[in-house]
């Protein structure tokens, strides 16, 4: 068994860790201070494609499998694990959920918005 990433996962790693290398960590310290996420960032994690990237490309997205998805939480996590959660919230528990269980009409209205970052992804947990 071959374990090891292929080309496309190996370019959304070094395309993750650039990010999180020379956007996310310069300014995480005062995140965590203000207690707050800039939403220009959002905004650059959606220009770069981070945000729609496990999305299909009929929605904006990259089309990315698991894997690539795992090795950007990694990546971002290594910076910042607020950014991380915002991203694993955004991209795994609304995105992939109205992508899972969506009608036709909520995905092509939501997803698309939530790869360009016009629309963030939020849950309620009680």
């Amino acid at each position: 068994m071959d374990l090891s990433l292929t080309s496309s996962q190996l370019k959304i790693q070094t395309l993750s860790r650039d990010f999180a290398q020379n956007r996310v960590a310069p300014m995480a310290r005062e995140m965590d201070e203000k207690g707050e996420m800039p939403l220009s960032l959002v905004g650059e994690m959606a220009t770069s494609g981070l945000l729609g990237g496990p999305l299909p490309v009929e929605f904006g997205g990259g089309g990315w499998d698991a894997i690539s998805l795992a090795v950007c939480y990694e990546e971002l996590g290594r910076a910042d694990s607020s950014v991380r959660g915002f991203m694993t919230v955004h991209t795994s528990l609304v995105a992939q959920c109205i992508l899972q269980w969506g009608t036709a009409q909520q995905k092509t209205e939501y997803l698309p918005r939530m790869a360009r970052g016009e629309t963030i992804g939020c849950y309620c947990l009680t």
